[in-house]
């Protein structure tokens, strides 16, 4: 059994995801798209633990990456108490731009009713976003999150199967863990806390999402280690992994029950920020002009006055898809001069894009993004000028700033992984301020020859400053700097020299800036006098301030803070008075953390000197060879100039005492110790495991093609035509999805009455997507003893793909199709006397041109709110028989509108009409996958032709295009015609989930849905049912042997309607359905009708 078993598997890692086609092959695929400027070509590195991929310029970015990784992978495995059976493959992207070309994790929020199988993947991938200290915790937390769901959800074959029967961890959990391991007590996660449990008295985690969800789990995780210890940490995520409930694994971990945990939770972070309620002036969110959609990730990413004072530009980015503003601030009224960008599911969207700057106060520069190009854009508010400049050699800008005269630009950009300062003419010519290892951020003039910027730079020595550095040596902390740009030098100055994040400097005159400052746990403003270089702090919010700027005109300023997922703009009048905060209990906590480590470390040293006194002076000069050098290290510190930098720790945390390394020293081996053969030995196996510890880092080289199993689903079928059958898929893909393998098989159990197979392969890594598709139809049928048939259709088709935007698409394809029948009755009467009625081909050559629409979002429980559709038109042109041509055109529009948290009301319109020579059928009633189905038998004395039904037996092909459209209340084919319109209507309660406020661990409470529904329907081949003559109103009657046929019109109502009620709900991990409808036909109820089904219908 085993045996067999494998040898299906093996069998289902060549085959793909499907949706089972109806009448035509691959009618129900929507999904969205990402676009590629252009392909990359990935190198990487590799080491004892782990792979980092690059492409471009970006390698020295990725060796800093592994070396890093590599120096945290004992800490990082031990803080989660899981080492990875692979290695984890990182992928690092050069800015957050280029990040949204992946296809990683492609419509992978697309619920299937499949009972499916996915397998894990470690990959992760992240964007240099332009600032060391926060790529330093995006590989830590990318990482993490890899290792970390790898250790929840398994590796290997059998891990995946049981994690497919059993419930996903909330977003909260994995995401919170893993933030936390990257970022510890962060600023961002001690404002949103604070805040977040002051409003709300019992916070209900369970339902927040994206950064939200994220934050409030770092505070969770963050609170264990710091009330119960970090190993508490690796102990919870090991217990989750066999009890799989994080409620359970921490209440049995720590010994609380989960609501004990979660009020003591609450308390403490209350408890600990009151100093911060009572310290700090709260910001409302009631006085603020503009602000971001509370169910996206947004940030409001650039503010700036114009030159007069009399205008405030601003951008407005929800997920991706941005606005930048104009505001007249005497009126009150708003102008959008710039939108673009989209709406990204799956990635994380570029919240630093657009930049903008003011040339004078009539004119405004926009970089942005243009074909993957780095563009500026330079507009009137007036929309009367739209120049463009190229800047090729730029991968994103990162801030931007005109001189007074408007004629000159400095800005910081990233370029080949790093950031650096540029300058720029109005022509696109310029030239490079800085180029080192450093950070330079956020550039602005204080005059046309001296510039103000931020950096991370300090005075290291050279044997460090390499092209890849270790990535713990360059600073957290960042300064403001000065820049005097002469006509052959330039002069570099610093101004501050503090152990904070001192950023964005902003002019208010000739000697006095204002900049951004974390000094106190809190970003806020703090003013610079440039005479004296003396700085005060003039703001004290409890929220910490993102963006800003400052109108010495007007005398206003404007600002932007964050409350997790939401950003919101103020503008008020600037005073520049003194503001003194104390610091918050986070910064207070570090700096006694900070100082008994010191202690700790310096008592260990103190320890360790007195031990190798006297060992150092009994041994021989060869032995005491590094102790000299390391004083002699020493001395030349001690001998140099005093240097401010080096006086501080370059990281908060000082020294580690649990992460210590200690000097290693030679042991003293004595003549008869060395001559022993068993020590030697031991000494050789030391020597041997040592080296093999070693961290080693091999590279570059270029990525070789990888491919891996996706997902593995089966599916029971219930086909109107060949009955109850199984359905198994698969999908195969390269390790970045650019190559997608998918294919499948469906048999009817009864192994007789036919089946599907298919194969399709994408290629999805350029500007153009291509697809090329098999699929085989066969239908047996067999009516009484006469007909024994066997109908097959085979088509070939290879089409292109043209991604619009992420959410639109337009696909043409061109294909050949051959349907074939066989009389396989050896005893019809027919047999022998006309050979060419047992065997009859048409052979076809078509297209198919459609377009695609999709902006819906996954909401859970099989639910999606947005709008998505799709309008196509094919052709099938007989090449041997061209009597057999026809074209079909079809429009569905799919809508789900939310109504209340997850109650959502979906709506499908679907409208098809068949053309030509020979056009096909559409067959209207019942549901798809509809268990114990019934077909409508009309009377005989009023026949009414189908494809379906062939009493004569004789060939009918087109029984293989028959098109079913789903009508509940009715049966299989209950009308039909050329031509088809339908309407549903779903509203959808997911009872429990919606009236719950903490984890449902049953799959089938936690999807269970009650669903009332209206659908209402029509088909017809020549006269429409809005007319007052049409097909369904008029009857032929026609009696066997009679002379006579009846022509009669009953002026019945053209459409089926129906009303119900039903349920939804997953059972051993299928979605199952239980429908019960009331027919109105003639505008008369019937009696009830029951459908069980399998699947997701819409």
């Amino acid at each position: 059994m085993r045996y067999i078993f494998f040898r299906l598997l093996i069998l289902f890692l060549f085959l793909g995801y499907s949706n089972i086609s109806k009448a035509q092959f691959d009618q129900e695929r929507f999904g969205k798209n990402r676009v590629q400027h252009k392909e990359l070509d990935w190198y990487f590195y590799s080491s004892n633990n782990f792979e980092v991929y690059y492409y471009d310029r970006g390698g020295p970015n990725a060796k800093m990456a592994i070396e890093f990784l590599e120096s945290e992978f004992d800490k990082l495995t031990q803080m989660i108490g899981y080492v990875a059976y692979t290695k984890p493959k990182i992928y690092i992207y050069n800015s957050p731009e280029e990040l949204l070309q992946s296809n990683l994790n492609l419509n992978s929020q697309q619920y299937s009713e499949d009972g499916q199988t996915k397998f894990t993947r470690l990959i992760a991938e992240l964007a240099y976003k332009g600032r060391i200290d926060q790529f330093k915790e995006d590989i830590i937390y990318a990482t993490s999150k890899v290792i970390i769901r790898e250790m929840l959800y398994g590796a290997s074959v059998a891990d995946a199967f049981q994690a497919n029967l059993v419930n996903d961890f909330p977003e909260w959990y994995i995401d919170g863990a893993s933030l936390y391991l990257a970022k510890g007590w962060s600023r961002e996660m001690d404002d949103f806390i604070r805040q977040f449990l002051k409003d709300n008295s019992n916070p209900k985690i369970l339902n927040l999402t994206g950064i939200e969800a994220g934050l409030v789990g770092q505070s969770i995780w963050n609170y264990i280690a710091e009330k119960y210890g970090r190993r508490y940490v690796s102990s919870i995520l090991n217990l989750s992994r066999i009890n799989r409930n994080e409620e359970n694994s921490i209440a049995n971990t720590i010994g609380l029950n989960a609501r004990t945990f979660f009020e003591d939770w609450k308390s403490y972070y209350l408890k600990v920020n009151e100093p911060v309620y009572n310290s700090f002036k709260n910001v409302s969110p009631k006085s603020a002009i503009a602000q971001t959609s509370s169910r996206l990730d947004g940030a409001i990413s650039d503010i700036k006055f114009s030159p007069d004072g009399l205008m405030l530009a601003y951008v407005l980015n929800n997920a991706g898809k941005f606005k930048v503003l104009v505001r007249d601030l005497s009126s009150g009224t708003e102008q959008t001069i710039f939108q673009g960008g989209a709406q990204y599911d799956e990635l994380t969207p570029n919240l630093y894009s657009p930049i903008i700057a003011w040339r004078d106060s009539a004119n405004i520069a926009i970089a942005s993004f243009k074909r993957g190009f780095t563009t500026l854009r330079l507009r009137s508010i007036d929309g009367s000028s739209q120049d463009k400049i190229f800047l090729r050699n730029i991968t994103q800008i990162l801030s931007l700033d005109f001189n007074e005269s408007g004629k000159n630009m400095v800005l910081s950009a990233i370029s080949n992984g790093k950031t650096d300062v540029y300058t720029l003419n109005v022509r696109g010519q310029g030239k490079r301020l800085t180029n080192d290892i450093f950070d330079d951020l956020t550039p602005t003039f204080l005059n046309d020859s001296v510039i103000i910027y931020s950096s991370n730079f300090t005075d290291l020595p050279d044997s460090v400053l390499t092209a890849t550095p270790d990535i713990r040596v360059l600073p957290n902390q960042y300064n403001l700097f000065r820049a005097d740009v002469l006509k052959d030098t330039t002069t570099f100055t610093k101004l501050t020299n503090s152990n904070s994040k001192n950023l964005l400097p902003r002019k208010v005159n000739s000697n006095t800036l204002l900049f951004l400052s974390d000094l106190s746990g809190v970003t806020n403003l703090m003013r610079f006098n440039i005479g004296n270089q003396v700085s005060n702090q003039i703001s004290a919010f409890d929220k910490s301030i993102e963006v800003y700027d400052i109108t010495s005109r007007m005398n206003k300023i404007a600002y932007a803070v964050r409350n997790g997922k939401e950003s919101y703009l103020f503008v008020e009048g600037y005073s520049g008075a003194d503001q003194f905060t104390p610091s918050t209990p986070r910064i207070q906590l570090a700096q006694a953390k900070d100082l008994n480590e010191r202690l700790a470390a310096r008592r260990l040293l103190e320890q360790r000197t007195a031990q190798t006194q006297q060992p150092a002076a009994a041994t021989t000069p060869t032995l005491a060879k590094p102790q000299i050098q390391t004083d002699t290290a020493t001395i030349r510190s001690k001998t140099s100039s005093i240097n401010l930098d080096r006086l501080r720790f370059e990281s908060r945390k000082g020294v580690n005492t649990e992460n210590y390394t200690f000097d290693s020293i030679p042991p003293f081996q004595t003549q008869t110790e060395t001559g022993k053969p068993e020590l030697n030995r031991t000494n050789l196996l030391d020597t041997f495991r040592k080296q093999s510890l070693q961290k080693r880092v091999s590279g570059p080289r270029e990525m070789e093609p990888q491919f891996f199993t996706n997902n593995i689903n089966t599916r029971f079928v219930v086909d109107p035509l060949r009955g109850f059958g199984i359905n198994l898929n698969g999908k195969m893909t390269d390790i970045l999805d650019n190559h997608v393998f998918m294919g499948g098989i469906m048999t009817a159990l009864d192994f007789n009455s036919g089946g599907d197979v298919w194969f399709e392969y994408e290629y999805l890594k350029s500007r153009l997507d291509f697809r090329g598709r098999f699929d085989r139809k066969t239908i047996r049928v067999t009516e009484d003893d006469i007909t024994f048939q066997k109908y097959v259709l085979t088509q070939v088709e290879a089409g292109v793909s043209y991604p619009l935007t992420i959410n639109s698409r337009f696909y043409v394809a061109p294909f050949v199709a051959k349907s074939q029948y066989f009389n396989l009755n050896p005893d019809s009467l027919i047999y022998g006397q006309d050979p060419d009625q047992n065997r009859f081909d048409v052979n076809y050559l078509g297209g198919k041109a459609e377009f695609v629409f999709d902006r819906t979002e996954p909401m859970g429980l099989y639910s999606y709110t947005g709008l998505k559709g799709k309008i196509g038109f094919q052709h099938y042109q007989g090449l041997n028989h061209g009597d057999r041509s026809f074209s079909n055109f079809y429009l569905d529009l799919r809508n789900y509108q939310k109504i209340h948290k997850n109650i959502t009301l979906a709506s499908k319109l679907y409208v098809g009409s068949f053309m030509g020579k020979n056009p096909q059928n559409y067959l209207v009633g019942g549901m798809d996958n509809w268990l114990f189905n019934e077909f409508y038998n009309p009377p005989s004395n009023r026949p009414e032709p189908s494809p379906v039904r062939n009493p004569t037996g004789v060939e009918n092909s087109n029984i293989l295009f028959a098109d079913f459209v789903d009508l509940r209340g009715y049966d299989y084919d209950e009308i039909r015609g050329r031509n088809v319109i339908t309407f549903t209507t779903e509203l959808r309660i997911p009872l429990f989930s919606y009236l719950s406020r903490g984890n449902i661990t049953s799959n089938f409470v936690r999807n269970f849905q009650l669903v009332g529904f209206y659908d209402i329907g029509s088909a017809w081949n020549d006269f429409a049912p809005w007319e007052r003559v049409n097909d369904q109103n008029t009857e032929v009657i026609n009696t066997e042997g009679s002379p006579f046929v009846v022509v009669l019109n009953n002026f019945n109502n053209p459409w089926l309607q129906s009303y119900g009620a039903g349920l939804r709900t997953v059972l051993m991990n299928y979605y199952v359905k239980f429908d019960v409808a009331r027919p109105i036909r003639n505008y008369e109820t019937e009696d009830l009708k029951f459908y069980f089904t399998l699947g997701y219908n819409f």
